[in-house]
């Protein structure tokens, strides 16, 4: 079920998912205030977002009210009736949303609390893994159990709960999911908010595995249930949510910014590892031009990206794109001379834009094949031979050249 506090006025969504036996009150604080109300109401925020809240049933008893036939329960004839569904199963409804409700948003960022973050992290591993593409920009995680929770494992000693298996420590669905989330070729902004005071979800399990930058989480003098109530926006609570939203919303925008550009210094470069490396082979100096543009607008690119995030991502890339090199110039090698330089070049050139919506997808949705095409360049930009563009290549030569100067 889906609880709009603001809809239809904003390209950008954001998305409260609760955890155990939350509703909408996870939000709600003593005072009668809702996270997304106050949020909604932030004069510094301009009521630049939608917001809603995705629901779902979560209870700790397990019996069904009311008396049923024995073809009644056989048969599903009466209504529906509510359960507890594990982890995965409530990821797909979250899922559906996304396909009929939220495919219109540009972009989605996913607030959730405890259970609602494993919840956001399956439907997000999802969407990648089938569509290679997402519209969530960002997951902010409140006390979220990424390595799971003790006091679920000891609570499951008392319940056969479907849903304390999946919060138990070193279960099987807290293991796929941090395996699945480290394996993605590119995630969401992730930022994490844990509680001091915390007695369900400890520091350890609050902060995902691999978020070991300190500028990517903070603590705050909450508990459990406290850190998604915040009483108004003086707390350091409430402003530490905000915070994140701007960053990952501003993140965003600055990235859309990105566009190709011509180089207009044709002598640019002139003297950089990677252009020598084109002379040395004997490329045409028209291919040698674009292959500058494209350096150029690689360069941009990675001045732009410079969260530890985004270096991952670049990261990412640079890897699948060398791989397409090595695979490309191995071939160039068996062809013994009946395949030129520039065929050589124009051949990886080709499977840059080839892999662009498989191989090479990316979170950095802004990056064209012109920068990925650049990201070759920026490879070959070093005295070592790692890319060429000939057999004969000798590094004392590329030394020699880059000291006398290039034009």
């Amino acid at each position: 079920m889906l609880t709009w506090t603001r809809q239809g006025s904003s390209d950008t969504l954001l998305l409260f998912v609760h955890g155990l036996m939350g509703g909408s009150e996870t939000w709600l604080a003593p005072t009668g205030v809702s996270l997304p109300q106050l949020i909604d109401e932030d004069p510094t925020l301009n009521q630049a977002f939608d917001i809603v809240c995705f629901d779902y049933y979560s209870t700790w008893s397990r019996k069904i009210s009311g008396a049923k036939t024995l073809v009644q329960r056989l048969f599903k004839l009466s209504n529906k009736t509510p359960k507890n569904l594990p982890i995965d199963e409530i990821s797909e409804l979250l899922q559906t949303n996304f396909i009929v409700e939220f495919n219109g948003y540009k972009k989605v960022i996913i607030i959730a609390h405890s259970m609602g973050g494993l919840i956001s992290k399956s439907c997000i591993i999802k969407q990648i893994t089938k569509n290679l593409s997402t519209n969530i920009i960002g997951f902010i995680s409140l006390a979220v159990p990424h390595s799971g929770s003790a006091i679920a494992n000891y609570a499951s000693f008392i319940s056969s709960h479907e849903l304390l298996k999946d919060l138990s420590v070193l279960s099987n669905e807290v293991d796929k999911l941090n395996r699945e989330w480290m394996g993605l070729p590119f995630r969401p902004l992730d930022r994490y908010l844990y509680g001091s005071y915390d007695t369900v979800v400890k520091k350890q399990s609050a902060i995902a595995i691999h978020s070991n930058d300190c500028a990517n989480y903070l603590a705050l003098d909450e508990d459990h249930i406290s850190i998604c109530k915040p009483i108004n926006r003086d707390v350091l609570t409430y402003k530490s949510i905000v915070r994140y939203i701007k960053q990952i919303n501003e993140a965003s925008k600055e990235k859309e910014t990105l566009d190709i550009r011509s180089l207009d210094d044709k002598k640019l470069y002139n003297d950089e590892y990677f252009v020598l490396k084109l002379v040395i082979a004997d490329v045409h100096e028209r291919i040698t031009g674009q292959a500058k543009e494209y350096y150029y607008n690689a360069e941009r690119a990675r001045k732009l990206f410079t969260s530890d995030q985004d270096k991952n991502d670049l990261k990412y890339l640079y890897d699948r794109v060398n791989e397409i090199y090595q695979i490309e110039y191995q071939n160039f090698l068996c062809q013994k001379g009946a395949m030129s330089s520039e065929q050589l070049i124009y051949s990886v050139h080709s499977k840059i834009l080839e892999k662009n919506d498989v191989h090479l997808k990316t979170r950095l949705e802004n990056l064209t094949t012109t920068h990925k095409t650049g990201m070759l360049h920026q490879l070959a930009n070093s005295p070592n031979d790692k890319v060429i563009w000939t057999e004969t290549f000798e590094p004392d030569s590329l030394e020699k050249m880059k000291g006398q100067g290039n034009g």
